[in-house]
């Protein structure tokens, strides 16, 4: 016994790592990575949060005065009744399923532009949508091609009614109701090049 233990007496015992069982003496492996990395880790966050970072006053200003935020463009509606809009943009589905539910106001010359792939008939519904809108239909040219005016919040979700396009279009406006109505049938959309 005496050789057993001057045999082992100035080593020190580690338990073999098995990494299906949590050892006390070794951290895990996320913990060990973040601690020899830290300052690679510090600069992937500053880099990560400065992009996120924006001040509520940010705004671009177009020659005539009108501003619109960084996550929004700026398009015209020519026409008699010509207007520009400082629109967020709807590309994608995730987006356009989300639209502009869940806005409690929008300023006057605001809106959403949804963009589509290509033409097509398209059905729109105002499911927690909390302001009326006036929706335009626009085909790939950015001639209007339908236009459903004051199209009111449905304070039923099970039952909504919904609004189809008369003819196939690729750009959807939606815009605060009663900017627009049915006499308006001559515009055309002007997208920033």
């Amino acid at each position: 016994m005496n050789n057993f233990k001057a045999k082992f007496k100035n080593q020190k015992i580690v338990p073999d790592f098995d990494p299906g069982t949590k050892s006390q003496l070794m951290c895990p492996w996320p913990i060990r990575f973040w601690r020899k990395n830290l300052k690679l880790c510090m600069l992937f966050l500053v880099v990560l949060l400065s992009g996120c970072s924006q001040s509520v006053g940010d705004t671009i200003v177009s020659s005539n005065g009108n501003s619109c935020q960084p996550n929004q463009i700026k398009i015209e509606v020519l026409g008699d009744n010509q207007q520009e809009f400082c629109v967020r943009v709807a590309d994608n589905d995730i987006e356009r399923a989300k639209g502009l539910m869940y806005v409690e106001e929008m300023p006057e010359n605001e809106g959403m532009l949804f963009v589509f792939d290509r033409e097509d008939i398209h059905s729109f519904w105002m499911m927690n949508t909390m302001i009326p809108l006036d929706i335009l239909f626009f085909d790939a040219k950015g001639e209007l091609v339908d236009m459903k005016n004051d199209f009111q919040p449905c304070e039923n979700s099970l039952n909504c009614p919904s609004y189809q396009s008369k003819g196939a279009a690729q750009y959807v406006l939606e815009v605060n109701s009663s900017v627009y109505n049915e006499t308006d049938n001559d515009l055309q959309l002007v997208l920033p090049d």
